[in-house]
């Protein structure tokens, strides 16, 4: 009797369901994180932050695991120009670093002007423009490290792969 789990697979069905999923997962984690934004912003003045732990603890989990599981099968990246590189695409790197620290340091300021609007700060946009730079100076070199840790990770798994592969046919 055949085994209907191993059931011949057509390679163009699974690359699109690939990509299915791939657009739902990004859908489901953009809109969690814009839940836990939601969720901090009202509390700002508040002397305690309402976050639901859970909720922020899957979000955080979820992609440390993809993470995680990328580096294990020697993936660094999930463009496929980049997954498998042999040498560090710094250009592309650097503007994805530049970019997720744009778009950080603009959140982050926004938040400040609604939190100094409401307690009536007279210096909000000096204090905003502070808090912006701050934010895009400490990310944007954060995002680089964490890429090319990850590289790195994910060479060293790609070579360990081939030496076992290049053992296993001699």
């Amino acid at each position: 009797m055949r085994n209907p789990f191993n059931a011949a697979k057509d390679e163009r069905i699974q690359a699109e369901l690939n990509s299915i999923y791939r657009i739902g997962y990004l859908v489901l984690m953009f809109g969690i994180l814009f839940d836990l934004f939601l969720q901090y912003v009202p509390t700002l003045g508040a002397e305690n932050v309402s976050v639901r732990p859970v909720e922020f603890a899957v979000f955080l989990v979820a992609n440390i695991l993809c993470l995680v599981l990328m580096v294990r099968k020697g993936i660094s990246d999930d463009d496929s120009r980049y997954a498998e590189a042999d040498s560090f695409p710094r250009g592309y790197y650097i503007r994805v670093s530049l970019l997720g620290a744009l778009i950080a340091s603009v959140l982050f300021g926004a938040i400040q002007v609604y939190r100094f609007s409401e307690i009536g700060l007279t210096d909000t946009v000096l204090v905003v423009l502070i808090t912006t730079a701050s934010i895009f100076i400490f990310t944007a070199p954060t995002i680089f490290g964490v890429q090319y840790f990850c590289y790195r990770l994910a060479k060293k798994r790609r070579d360990k792969m081939e030496q076992t592969y290049n053992d296993d046919e001699k």
